[in-house]
């Protein structure tokens, strides 16, 4: 799936009339940007354009069923419209982090770590009681690399990285990793 980021010159009066309008029909997600007319943004804030803003929101539900057809079977009754309509959910966690470095006479040595875990936040949804999603997320990613400064202006770096994550939803289990090899000439410009 891909997700289209659309930015809108003002507000759209409806989804079809909006910048991202066809990616529904051609596979991707959109992430609309709008503005308010005239820069009206006490407007927004006081409830003026919540029922346009409302449709465009929810306009591509129906074109729109990854969610659905990949982690909710059945139907999506009592689920959270944002998962059910658009394959996310709101969530809470924490990110740790480690960073390790050793320089001697131009050559250096490194390694970072970092994990992140979320889990879905549950309880009452803008339209009453939802059902509970369980969903967690975890990624993981460790590095290390060697590097040498030729002169002042030039270094060449060789690393390493693997990352992993893992999503939980309604009994699924999605897993996915890659190892990426990189090498890097920097030059540095005064």
């Amino acid at each position: 799936m891909k997700v289209d980021r659309v930015f809108n010159s003002g507000l759209p009066s409806s989804y079809s009339s909006c910048a991202g309008a066809q990616d529904p029909a051609n596979g991707n997600v959109s992430f609309q940007s709008v503005k308010p007319p005239g820069g009206d943004y006490k407007g927004v804030a006081a409830g003026t354009y919540d029922a346009t803003i409302r449709s465009l929101a929810f306009a591509p539900a129906t074109a729109d069923k990854y969610a659905r057809d990949e982690f909710i079977p059945g139907n999506c009754d009592g689920i959270q419209s944002v998962m059910c309509n658009y394959s996310y959910y709101f969530g809470i966690g924490w990110t740790r982090m480690a960073h390790f470095d050793l320089a001697y006479k131009g050559l250096s040595v490194g390694a970072d770590a970092e994990k992140t875990t979320l889990s879905s936040i549950e309880g009452r949804s803008r339209f009453g009681e939802s059902q509970r999603l369980n969903a967690t997320d975890s990624s993981s990613k460790v590095g290390a690399w060697v590097a040498y400064e030729i002169s002042s202006d030039l270094r060449v770096e060789l690393g390493v990285e693997r990352r992993a994550h893992v999503s939980q939803f309604g009994g699924k289990t999605v897993t996915a990793r890659e190892a990426i090899t990189r090498g890097r000439l920097i030059y540095k410009l005064d």
